[in-house]
């Protein structure tokens, strides 16, 4: 039998379930992982005796004690999975059944770690969450607390436009059964994301007031507010303030437009900083009834980049879009005495950002990391679409994990150490390397992120001979990667093999998307074009548990909402 004393030792203000919740979850593993004959083995969970940045956390562990100190009770979470990683479980991806525990231990190891990130929140918006996809918000939120992500950007009601849930967010179906589960693992609650139609319903209030809506063309429109429209903008704010009054959990709340375009024309409207100052009004509102909660500007359009010379009021913040130039950094300067500036992430978990087929992209995890750690970000927010395609993102997300408490970390090393996790050898880091760096190399136009401003989109007149001799460099690097394969032994253990293939079906989806799909030639891009790349993912999602994105997504990303044939 193991036997261990677990001793909670937490300050009064600390959240008892937060602590209580991290002190099951240890005992639970350690249960598992215990030599037998453990002798009442002390497991203390403590207040640090000296602050660390954030929630951060120490670790000490010897056969005669395990300690884990925190200066707040996430921290006590973190470190205690993080343990719990140190002696050998994965929770790599989301869902138990995915995760694993390794044979009980035949002793401890010494261990001596201090883990403090550089980042306050490191958060994440899940797209695909339903009363359909309940499991597996559940896992992601178990994941999150797992994994070190504290902050969930989410929505009251963001309603899909994909007609087969992708892009649904649905707190209204299911908030209370999340909120218990994400309380307890001390995650921050931003209630956010294009849900002013929840708040200003466009069919409602047009009929009544369409002065109150966006002047397109000379006519008014029922789209976006007019932001210009003082009545609009009071009855927007205490519809806002009325929600948030009696909902203590919500820390950040998100004032956004609705998604993608029609602002509104009017004279007004044209300064650019309208939509900014119509939010601080709206901050206002919302400090009468809770001073605590955070108005959450959103930088996301041309129309709202815009950053006003003075700064921010103590209750808003700023979650600035897809831009880490001077504008990234302007932003940092004017919200960091109030809420912090926060950056939206669309490289890291997206599908829908990368038409599609995410990229493996450590590189680019290393870079926002350090990034807006220099700009003095209070934290980066990843959108994470759809939740049911969890492989390539997970992957990335355990790179970007990384690099939130040691943005200096060697990318080899990294690579080795997921070897090991993934595949068990530490001999597939090359062949990591290899994906990184040449099947997927953003110095080439196929492997540039998408949206890249200095590239248009669609051309005509293309270098083809061009294209085909960066095709034929990519084919080359993926032969040498099945030789490679070839050359490192399958492991014994199934779940090691079962990642191989999926590493082995993610290089079959990449060959044809760069083939079919990723060319952005007007002379060659044809809605039929893409078939092959469509079929070969339909055939894998037949596969149990896949992880891929669906041909029904990639068909209505890639075919409809994508547009390759639209001239620009």
């Amino acid at each position: 039998m193991t036997a261990f004393r677990m001793e909670v030792r937490p300050e009064p203000q600390w959240e008892q379930e937060v602590t209580a919740f991290a002190a099951g979850e240890l005992s639970h593993g350690l249960e598992r992982l215990l030599p037998l004959g453990t002798e009442a083995l002390p497991v203390i969970l403590e207040a640090s005796p000296e602050p660390l940045r954030f929630d951060g956390f120490r670790i000490r562990c010897g056969k005669d004690e395990i300690c884990i100190q925190a200066s707040c009770a996430r921290g006590i979470l973190h470190g205690s999975y993080e343990l719990l990683r140190r002696l050998g479980c994965s929770f790599l991806f989301p869902g138990e059944k995915r995760q694993s525990v390794p044979s009980r231990l035949s002793a401890l190891p010494e261990l001596n770690l201090l883990c403090q990130p550089w980042l306050e929140f490191r958060g994440l918006c899940l797209y695909n969450t339903t009363r359909e996809t309940l499991r597996e918000t559940l896992d992601m939120v178990d994941w999150m607390g797992k994994n070190g992500y504290n902050f969930l950007l989410t929505s009251i009601h963001r309603e899909d436009d994909t007609e087969q849930g992708d892009h649904a967010i649905l707190w209204d179906e299911i908030g209370d059964v999340l909120l218990p589960e994400l309380q307890k693992r001390g995650i921050v609650i931003d209630m956010s994301e294009h849900s002013t139609d929840f708040f200003f319903p466009r069919e409602e209030l047009f009929r009544q007031h369409p002065e109150w809506f966006a002047l397109e063309n000379g006519v008014r429109c029922p789209s976006q507010i007019c932001y210009s429209n003082p009545e609009a903008v009071e009855v927007f704010g205490d519809r806002l303030a009325a929600f948030a009054a009696d909902k203590p959990w919500i820390r950040f709340l998100g004032i956004w437009p609705l998604d993608g375009g029609g602002y509104c024309q009017c004279e007004a409207c044209k300064d650019p900083l309208t939509i900014y100052r119509a939010n601080r009004r709206i901050a206002e509102k919302l400090a009468a009834v809770r001073p605590d909660v955070i108005a959450e500007y959103l930088a996301y359009r041309p129309q709202s980049y815009t950053r006003p010379d003075e700064d921010l009021p103590k209750n808003m913040s700023a979650l600035v879009c897809s831009v880490r130039d001077q504008v990234a950094y302007e932003w940092a300067l004017r919200a960091k005495g109030a809420g912090g500036a926060f950056y939206f992430d669309y490289n890291t978990g997206d599908h829908y950002r990368w038409r599609s087929n995410l990229w493996l992209n450590p590189a680019w995890c290393r870079e926002i990391v350090n990034a807006m750690t220099a700009y003095g970000y209070r934290g980066i927010v990843s959108l994470y679409l759809p939740i049911t395609c969890w492989w390539q993102a997970s992957i990335n997300y355990w790179y970007l994990r990384r690099y939130y408490y040691d943005p200096t970390a060697d990318p080899e090393t990294l690579n080795r150490e997921l070897s090991l996790e993934l595949f068990g050898c530490e001999e597939m880091a090359e062949v990591l390397t290899l994906v990184y760096e040449g099947v997927q190399d953003p110095s080439l136009w196929n492997g540039l992120p998408r949206k890249h401003e200095w590239y248009q989109e669609h051309l005509a007149n293309r270098n083809i001979p061009l294209d085909e001799a960066h095709l034929k460099r990519i084919r080359e690097c993926l032969e040498e990667i099945k030789a490679r394969l070839r050359a490192i032994p399958l492991p014994e253990e199934p779940r090691f093999r079962q990642h191989r293939k999926l590493l082995e079906q993610y290089l079959e989806m990449q060959d044809s998307f760069c083939e079919t799909v990723d060319q952005y030639c007007l002379e060659r891009d044809t809605p039929d074009r893409v078939e092959p790349y469509l079929a070969l993912i339909r055939e894998l999602e037949q596969e149990p548990d896949s992880p891929f994105i669906s041909e029904k997504y990639a068909r209505w990303r890639i075919a409809g909402r994508d547009n390759i044939l639209i001239k620009p």
